[in-house]
């Protein structure tokens, strides 16, 4: 987060100036920088932290689980496979694992379902406990696990690119936008001042930015597939749902 906090005010502070270039009013840059930087903290910023963590575990999981049946055909030691699936481990996926070091490796896998929180998952330990129970030859066992764990691993790449391509049109676009409005206010310098001081011009201006930063949250929203969640109630679009206590 602390990474994107100097983008988010970025982004106030520009839309602030083009405002106050605009209406040669202070109070209505500061009111525009105010809901910017509050937009972005209270509500696009933990869309993004979730969507991160979710694109995050998405990728560990699969790592694990295909470092993990590899090497558990190669040795036939589950201990070893767990291991080695956890080699070159870092932050928080690492800390998970320190803190389960001295349970059994059964406690272990299973609690990991708690830190991955994914179906693919899930599937891998009912794989590993056929096996156990079974035996025969893991990669039979598993061929379908690691052909669908690939296949998702492949679409949330895709979707990562996506994103990248989405975001870098979207920005375009806005700052084609903004474009506009410097024309307007240099560019058109006799036609702006028959407009500065009337109040339909200072209202459109502002709406200008309130339509901004809507599409700023619908657009956060619209890429990451997370929920607006706020006291207990999250919100997806339009549409609210209250969750059970």
């Amino acid at each position: 987060m602390k990474n994107r906090i100097p983008f988010y005010i970025g982004i106030c502070l520009l839309l602030a100036a083009v405002c106050y270039l605009l209406t040669s009013r202070i109070i209505y840059a500061l009111l525009v920088l105010t809901v910017g930087v509050l937009l972005f903290l209270l509500f696009i910023e933990p869309l993004v932290s979730r969507y991160q963590t979710k694109m995050r575990k998405g990728e560990e999981t699969y790592r694990f689980i295909h470092s993990f049946v590899i090497s558990l055909s190669a040795s036939k030691s589950m201990d070893l496979a767990f291991r080695n699936a956890a080699y070159g481990l870092s932050g928080e996926e690492k800390a998970v694992l320190e803190s389960v070091s001295d349970k059994s490796f059964d406690e272990r896998l299973e609690y990991l379902s708690k830190y991955f929180q994914t179906d693919i998952y899930r599937v891998f330990l009912s794989s590993i406990r056929l096996y156990e129970e079974e035996g025969g030859e893991i990669l039979d066992i598993a061929s379908p696990l690691l052909k669908e764990s690939t296949a998702i691993e492949e679409d949330r790449i895709s979707h990562s690119k996506n994103v990248v391509t989405s975001l870098a049109q979207f920005s375009s676009l806005w700052l084609m936008s903004l474009l506009v409005m410097g024309i307007l206010r240099f560019g058109l310098s006799s036609f702006y001042q028959m407009l500065a001081n009337h109040i339909g011009f200072i209202l459109l201006v502002m709406a200008y930015f309130l339509i901004a930063y809507v599409s700023f949250l619908l657009f956060a929203i619209g890429i990451t597939k997370e929920k607006i969640q706020f006291k207990g109630v999250q919100f997806h679009g339009f549409k609210k749902k209250k969750q059970n206590h």
